[in-house]
């Protein structure tokens, strides 16, 4: 899939008018090689394979070094596919009440896990399952696998590491710049505001109504128009952008 995913950008980028090929090298040629993220500043530009990233987060003793890849894509948190008589397949169900444990606001690698185990789990129970019976519900995590496969080791970041580039404005600012210059997958604001996942779960449902347990929400990062963040309580069936984060 990774494969995949990096065959359809080159092409994308072949398409490019020549005065854009040559922007495109440009930043490839300013950008820091990864071997040396390790001395890199919050702010700084790097390359690693085909992937441009930003460091997010210095490296120091105490704490690992973040990195935002600048490859967003728009995707949901969190749907549910469930067999359908009617259709006598799996079909898009609108639910989306599953709370998990992806709680961590400051570990994304560990939401990350979890929810990849969670749905391994989900798959080893399916296995198990009559087959006389109707196919057994599947959990997709949309958000989680693009990011994954974004590149090695990546992972939806939790909503305190989203922050480091969302609440730096000049910063979020260079990296929408670099999507548009890049770009593969521009990202664009809905009503007047842009909408980015954490993969941190909000672990409560949408409705104040006891009553109403049908759909769960997980916490994004609402951009407005004048760049300022504010963090949000959103419905997992919704779709927002996701940004790749990856440690060193």
């Amino acid at each position: 899939m990774r494969i995949l995913t990096n065959g359809l950008r080159l092409l994308s980028v072949l398409r490019r008018p020549e005065d854009e090929r040559k922007n495109i090298v440009r930043i490839y040629a300013k950008a820091r090689s990864w071997d040396d993220v390790a001395k890199l500043g919050k702010g700084e530009v790097v390359r690693k394979g085909h992937l441009i990233g930003f460091v997010v987060r210095q490296k120091s003793a105490e704490q690992d070094g973040l990195v935002a890849w600048v490859t967003a894509s728009k995707k949901q948190w969190y749907y549910k596919l469930s067999y359908c008589p009617y259709l006598h397949e799996l079909a898009y169900n609108g639910s989306c009440g599953l709370v998990t444990k992806a709680v961590s606001k400051e570990d994304g690698l560990a939401n990350q896990h979890i929810i990849e185990e969670l749905k391994q789990a989900k798959k080893e129970a399916d296995r198990n399952q009559s087959i006389a019976m109707p196919p057994a519900d599947e959990y997709c995590f949309p958000a989680f696998e693009t990011c994954s496969i974004s590149a090695r080791d990546s992972y939806l970041p939790a909503l305190n590491e989203l922050s480091l580039l969302v609440d730096d404005k000049e910063m979020f600012s260079r990296y929408v710049q670099l999507e548009k210059d890049l770009v593969f997958m521009v990202i664009k604001k809905d009503d007047g505001c842009c909408r980015i996942w954490s993969s941190t779960d909000a672990q409560h449902h949408y409705s104040d109504d006891d009553f109403d347990r049908s759909y769960s929400d997980a916490y994004a990062v609402s951009i407005d128009n004048k760049g300022k963040p504010k963090t949000l309580s959103l419905r997992k069936t919704e779709e927002a952008w996701c940004i790749p984060f990856c440690r060193f």
